[in-house]
């Protein structure tokens, strides 16, 4: 049963227009090998950080039995990888550009090879979870950074660059998935309520007129039973696994958001889709802070185990664990191991991890706004059991003046360096293939492009996400041919005008509702409209509708 355009208040020849269309729409094209699928991303990890994490865990990971292949990462204008392109390319199975958040690329500095998008330039791409969605199963989105950050937003939002996360917030919300988890309460919150917003849109009072439970902590979501559920733990990202117990101990872990979302989701009998996201990872291979990432890889560890226990229970689930791309340039070895590297011990490996019980962001924060060398050292003495050198010290301080903006670089960079047989190559992405693993039905399989993932999600699914393209987000300009189309910027955000046969029809960006001649109409999909272009996409169903001639009054 497919989920169609649904209205507060109709009746007479518009429910007859939308029952017709109701029954002519349809979003599976192939019998479906899988009735739910997790994906889960460990945002900016590679083969190397796995190792290092398998050697720290003692035992394999939950995930090494179902290698099935590797993803190439390369996107539409750079060989190295942002989150968001490559986020998009998993989601919609869609290689576009860099910032691009659920959007095909940009007409201009395409790699050799990557097709010309032409008028398609920065058109919204269906993602899985909107498929998913379309065939009447339940959604779902985990993350540890901002649930608005660039790769679940790639599953739910179009929108030309990923920093926009109020509009991404706006469109999640109407969008209404069944789970909504991470960080970024900010993104929800106007101003005078302590938020980001600019608009005066309060979407957490939104969604509890939606229904949702708004739990606040570990403790409020384990007691939530069913959904929807949007739990918001914390203004900005969530605490990292290092962190947490000492900083945040009142936020669940990845791994308790996971359980909680599947125990929620499987609720429904026709299935669901759920996205979990190791958002952390990333950054502590931009911070080069080797503890960091050993305890949000193995936090991701659990989280996978956990979808692989409710799979291989099920039968009819298939998990797919891959990363967007690679981060740091994490070597085992380094340049203190030039000339010894075949005597490394496994101690030489795991003593200094095992004392680095805070990340270097927290470490870094903790001196306040007057960083100096007394207070890291008594921090790195406290947190990391190290005594720093003059010498550490002042080229910690160095780069951390290098980089103002991210000035806890410096110490990951040196004391890897230093005191770890742990190496780095960079604070950026790069650009290698990474380990793809898939368990059940439908699981992708060999060295694939990044978007062949989303394609084989969507087969699994029984879904073609080209097909549902026009559906959910037939551009106005051409849908609304015969209309007068005018637009104007209000304090809610944009609003899209079309009259046609004495009838006015009124659409807002980043959201699911149509006015049309008094009444309102919830829609399939939300409404978007694109800054860098000015063009408007709605849903097919609704410019059928805004097309159709008035009924008759006899």
């Amino acid at each position: 049963m497919l989920v169609a355009i649904m209205r507060r208040r109709w009746a007479g020849p518009l429910a007859a227009a939308l029952l017709i269309l109701a029954l002519a729409a349809t979003a599976a094209v192939a019998a479906p090998a899988a009735k739910n699928v997790i994906m889960l991303i460990p945002d900016g990890c590679g083969a190397e950080q796995y190792a290092l994490a398998r050697w720290v865990k003692g035992a394999p990971l939950a995930f090494d039995h179902i290698l099935t292949g590797a993803i190439r990462t390369h996107i539409a204008d750079s060989v190295i990888a942002d989150s968001a392109p490559a986020g998009t390319a998993l989601a919609t199975g869609t290689r576009t550009g860099n910032k691009i958040v659920g959007l095909s690329p940009k007409a201009k500095g395409l790699l050799p090879g990557q097709p010309d998008p032409g008028p398609e330039a920065l058109r919204p791409r269906a993602s899985v979870l909107e498929a998913a969605r379309l065939m009447g199963k339940s959604t779902g989105l985990v993350a540890t950074a901002t649930i608005t950050d660039a790769t679940p937003a790639d599953f739910i939002a179009h929108v030309p660059r990923r920093k926009l996360e109020p509009e991404i917030a706006k469109q999640m919300v109407h969008a209404a998935p069944e789970v909504i988890m991470g960080g970024g309460r900010h993104f929800f919150l106007p101003k005078n309520a302590g938020g980001k917003r600019t608009d005066g849109l309060d979407l957490l009072a939104l969604l509890a007129q939606k229904g949702y439970q708004l739990p606040r902590d570990r403790d409020e979501l384990a007691r939530v039973k069913k959904g929807p559920v949007a739990g918001l733990f914390a203004d900005d990202f969530m605490a990292p696994e290092r962190d947490r117990p000492h900083l945040a101990p009142a936020q669940p872990s990845l791994a308790q958001m996971t359980a909680k979302a599947i125990e929620i989701l499987s609720q429904n009998e026709r299935g669901f889709f759920l996205m979990v996201e190791a958002s952390l990872v990333d950054w502590a291979c931009h911070n080069n802070d080797p503890g960091h990432l050993v305890g949000d890889l193995l936090a991701y560890d659990q989280a996978v185990q956990i979808a692989l226990d409710f799979a291989k229970k099920d039968g009819q689930t298939l998990v797919v664990a891959v990363s967007d791309h690679n981060t740091g340039g994490m070597s085992i070895g380094n340049r203190s191991t030039d000339n010894t590297y075949t005597s490394t011990k496994l101690e030489a490996l795991l003593a200094p991890i095992a004392q680095m019980r805070l990340s270097t962001m927290a470490i870094w924060n903790a001196m306040g706004d007057r960083p100096n060398k007394q207070a890291l050292r008594a921090l790195i003495k406290k947190w990391w059991g190290m005594d720093l050198s003059d010498d550490e010290a002042r080229q910690i301080m160095a780069i951390a003046a290098a980089y103002p903006k991210l000035p806890q670089y410096g110490v990951g960079r040196v004391l890897s360096a230093t005191r770890t047989v742990i190496g780095w190559s960079t604070h950026g992405h790069t650009g290698g293939d990474v380990p793809l693993f898939a368990f059940g039905p439908g699981r992708p399989t060999g060295l694939l492009d990044e978007p062949e993932v989303a394609h084989a999600v969507a087969r699994a699914m029984g879904a073609d996400l080209r097909q549902l393209d026009q559906r959910l987000f037939a551009e106005a300009a051409t849908a609304l041919t015969w209309a007068t189309l005018a637009e104007r910027l209000t304090p809610r955000g944009w609003l899209l005008e079309a009259r046609i046969n004495g009838r006015l029809a009124q659409l807002e960006a980043g959201g699911n509702i149509l006015r049309l001649d008094g009444e309102e109409l919830i829609l399939e999909g939300v409404v978007v409209r694109v800054e860098d272009t000015g063009k408007w996409y709605l849903p097919q169903k609704a410019a059928t509708l805004i097309m159709a001639p008035p009924a008759r009054q006899d």
